[in-house]
């Protein structure tokens, strides 16, 4: 099975051994032109009994994968706790071409799902490899920009995005999980197929506006931050290996070149409209954003 997938501006092309079904999640990431180019190459594979896993120690861990180094290569392994390694991905630090072997033994059906495959992938040095920032944070779609709500679970992303989205009929494009990703000269913004607990799954790309930290408050205050700042605020806010000093690194050497383009606000705010009123007007008058009610 031949099957084109586009994340964070990014091609992947999947090849599998079998075919696989494709579930509603995936549709609006899905390339149907044949004549875009991949930039990565995954091979899923089901002979098991030909794979050799990783002898070294674990260089770190994440809920359900492990990853080493050995002999040049990389490896995530993937756990399912009592049945034991239910996969294992081998790939280079370039991450131009990854293979994917699923252990079919001890699953309890047929490994068929398209989706499931990206919980069996190293989808966080995959992104830093390309260049892809991955961030904890809500995307509503406003004035043709990406506005970005990040803040620990719990403080309100989804609730703010709901509020403009109540308010001023903007668009949410993702509820959890944003990519931003610098391509032709811009910063864009892009949804991700796994969304959270309310998941929603857009496959539009906007131009990234700003990104907004949010802290829950008595009151609406807005301040705009130096990049020292946002730099401490966000980086708890990425979806990274944080074992990994080199993602760390380049995801700070990122992060401080978004900053230089991009504005970030620290917003302490209320739940309800002039929570939406005190930062449209603050985007306004920093020209993130035009006047108008409407988006």
């Amino acid at each position: 099975m031949r099957l084109k997938i586009k994340l964070g501006g990014v091609v992947l092309l999947f090849l599998s051994d079998r075919d696989m079904e494709i579930h509603a999640e995936l549709l609006p990431f899905l390339v149907h032109d044949e004549d875009e180019a991949e930039e990565i190459t995954i091979l899923v594979k089901r002979d098991w009994e030909n794979v050799r896993l990783p002898e070294t120690e674990p260089l770190g861990e994440d809920l359900i994968c492990r990853y080493y180094r050995q002999n040049g290569q990389r490896y995530c392994v993937t756990r399912g706790g009592r049945a034991g390694t239910i996969a294992c991905s081998v790939y280079t630090c370039e991450c131009t071409r990854i293979v994917c072997t699923i252990n079919e033994g001890v699953l309890r059906r047929p490994f068929r799902q398209a989706g499931t495959i990206f919980r069996m992938l190293p989808m966080r040095e995959i992104f830093l490899a390309k260049n892809i920032l991955f961030f904890h944070a809500a995307q509503i779609a406003v004035d043709g920009k990406g506005i970005l709500f990040s803040a620990p679970s719990g403080t309100g992303k989804t609730t703010q995005a709901k509020l403009w989205e109540k308010y001023r009929n903007a668009e949410i494009i993702c509820s959890d999980r944003t990519l931003v990703h610098k391509t032709e000269g811009a910063w864009r913004t892009y949804g991700y197929p796994a969304d959270g607990s309310e998941p929603v799954r857009s496959g539009k790309v906007h131009t990234l506006g700003c990104i907004v930290l949010l802290k829950q408050g008595a009151e609406n205050q807005i301040i705009k931050l130096t990049a020292a700042k946002a730099l401490a605020g966000l980086m708890p806010q990425m979806v990274l290996d944080c074992w990994n000093p080199e993602a760390r690194t380049k995801a700070v050497e990122l992060l401080l070149q978004i900053f230089a383009d991009i504005p970030v606000f620290l917003f302490s705010c209320t739940c309800d409209e002039s929570a939406v009123k005190i930062l449209e007007e603050e985007l306004q008058r920093r020209g993130v954003i035009e006047n108008g009610e409407n988006y």
